[in-house]
């Protein structure tokens, strides 16, 4: 009997046209668990933003339900020399599997509510948790690969627990007791959508926002930015009988939603605004993007009625804070520097870590990740016109300043044996960065006038 393969239609298009779409469909085939969840998932697996993570959306239309997946999670499959890193690769396909586990696995996925304390809300999600774990766990035990939470080292904790069970990973004493190592696991751990705070953190924050005096919606607490959000600003106070916990910082968080720290409007948004004002052209948003941004363009372009594309406003919707226009490839640079900060947090860490191995895994995917969007950062740039305008010349003198900050970060990472140093994958790197886009740039120019 052939083995039942993944039914690729629950790939959204943009995860199709991805050069690393046929490597991850190949692995998940690896896996008869994974192929089996994704084939029973009614909604659509999608390439989200560079730097969202992955997560599980719910809703009470099956079709409309979303696994999403960070695109920059996507392209580190493939390394800055272009080679598949079929660690990494397992990770991820786990990964995957870990959101599948929320998504169709039941139990997998609770809707909290009002009549719930925080702290059985949190329960409720730390259980959700553990029973996505346990499901990745099957997936990286199929693919014979590191899980994407806790890699090896987390993996070899559970294969300790799946032995006192001899091994049978049906054991509903074994489920049972791997739930509840993941929920433990996950309590502490830092979600990829609010990297400074902790899950615990998280999911108390978001149920005092949904059912505390606000009553914010799901969509609401989304437009949150979430990655600047900081513990301090969600510290829960002493739950008194009777009543909800609320924020130590309400004028913050809760009692003026104006306040809300939102994030930047996407990418989507800022080449809207850019097309609708006249600033770029079809062809140059083309050049930047490629296939993913076509349907964009082409509404635009075949609009019958004026479109204006506004960068989110407040939760309360009026004009206050509105977020201003941001420039593509000022986003794209500000996404390059942050990453820059990152390398330098991940070489400190190194440095004081008692266990570097893990941390060398990091920090160079940290370099592989500063490569691709230094690439893609002097590729948009070479395809803007007006060069000799100011607001260019910043952004230049911002790409060349975060080279010459990974040069220095680089040098003092001590290389490994049969490693290439970091700072000889940093300079190679740059090069064929400025070869391709040079030589590209110079074929496009023409179609641009």
């Amino acid at each position: 009997m052939t083995p039942a393969t993944v039914d690729t239609s629950r790939f959204h298009d943009r995860f199709h046209e991805h050069p690393n779409f046929g490597s991850i469909v190949d692995e998940i085939n690896k896996s008869p668990h994974l192929v089996e969840l994704i084939n029973a998932f009614p909604g659509k697996i999608e390439l989200g933003e560079s730097e969202s993570g992955g997560f599980y959306r719910y809703h009470a239309d099956p079709a409309k339900r979303v696994i999403s997946i960070g695109s920059d999670e996507v392209d580190l499959i493939t390394n800055s020399s272009g080679l598949v890193d079929q660690d990494y690769l397992g990770r991820f396909v786990a990964g995957l599997g870990h959101e599948a586990g929320h998504a169709v696995v039941p139990g997998g996925y609770t809707q909290t509510n009002g009549q719930m304390t925080t702290r059985q809300a949190v329960d409720a999600d730390m259980e959700n948790e553990g029973i996505a774990i346990l499901t990745e766990y099957r997936v990286a035990k199929e693919l014979n690969k590191p899980m994407w939470s806790g890699g090896y080292s987390f993996r070899r904790s559970l294969d300790a627990a799946l032995s006192k069970y001899n091994g049978n990973i049906n054991s509903p004493d074994f489920e049972k007791e791997a739930i509840q190592i993941g929920a433990n696991y996950y309590r502490m751990q830092n979600p990829s959508t609010a990297p400074n705070l902790t899950y615990e953190q998280y999911y108390s924050a978001w149920h005092v926002l949904q059912y505390g005096q606000h009553n914010l919606t799901g969509a609401q607490i989304r437009r949150i930015d979430w990655k600047n959000i900081t513990p301090e600003q969600v510290a829960l106070k002493p739950e008194v009988a009777g009543q909800k916990r609320e924020f130590v910082d309400p004028q913050r968080l809760l009692l003026d939603p104006q306040q809300l720290p939102l994030k930047p409007p996407s990418a989507e948004t800022v080449v809207g605004n850019l097309l609708q004002q006249g600033l770029v052209r079809a062809e140059q948003v083309l050049a930047w993007f490629g296939k993913q941004f076509k349907t964009i363009v082409e509404g635009l372009r075949n609009a019958s009625v004026g479109i204006t594309v506004h960068a989110q406003a407040p939760l309360n919707g009026n004009d206050h804070g509105r977020q201003p226009v941001m420039h593509y490839p000022d986003y794209l640079v500000g996404q390059l520097e942050k990453t820059t900060s990152l390398y330098e947090k991940k070489l400190q860490e190194l440095r004081e870590s008692d266990n570097p191995a893990n941390v060398r895994k990091d920090i160079g995917k940290t370099l592989d990740k500063w490569l691709y969007q230094y690439n893609r950062a002097q590729e948009v740039l070479l395809n803007t016109e007006n060069t000799a305008n100011t607001d260019f010349a910043a952004l230049c003198g911002r790409l060349d300043a975060s080279c010459e900050q990974m040069r220095n970060y680089t040098a003092n990472v001590p290389p490994l044996e049969r490693e290439k140093p970091h700072i000889e994958v940093l300079n190679e790197g740059i090069q064929r960065a400025s070869e391709k886009n040079t030589a590209d740039a110079a074929e496009t120019a023409p179609g641009l006038g």
